[in-house]
């Protein structure tokens, strides 16, 4: 039996535009070419988006991933966060009842 795969919601996208696309993400990441300055910038607007978030809410805990590729950890961690009462979580991952029925 092949292992569940899991999709973050940019993966989920990308397989939208292109399956081809998705495909070669999840199974030969290492393929990918360097990213360019245009999608480095549009990097850096998220990542500035947050610290405004964290900025309009203060007191928070970080919920992301340790890297893209362990979103199964991303869950695991949000879970423990929300049963520790954690009221604000930043860069918080979800799984959708539907993906997640085996």
């Amino acid at each position: 039996m092949m292992p569940k795969a899991t999709l973050s919601k940019s993966s989920f996208i990308k397989g939208l535009q292109c399956e081809k696309h998705l495909y070669l993400y999840k199974h030969h990441y290492d393929w990918q070419y360097p990213i360019s300055p245009n999608q480095q910038a549009i990097f850096d607007k998220g990542h500035a988006v947050g610290e405004l978030a964290k900025d309009l809410f203060p007191n928070g805990v970080l919920g992301n991933p340790y890297s893209p590729r362990e979103y199964n950890k991303a869950v695991d961690l949000t879970k423990e966060l929300i049963a520790k009462g954690n009221k604000i979580i930043y860069e918080t991952v979800f799984i959708d009842c539907f993906l997640s029925i085996q």
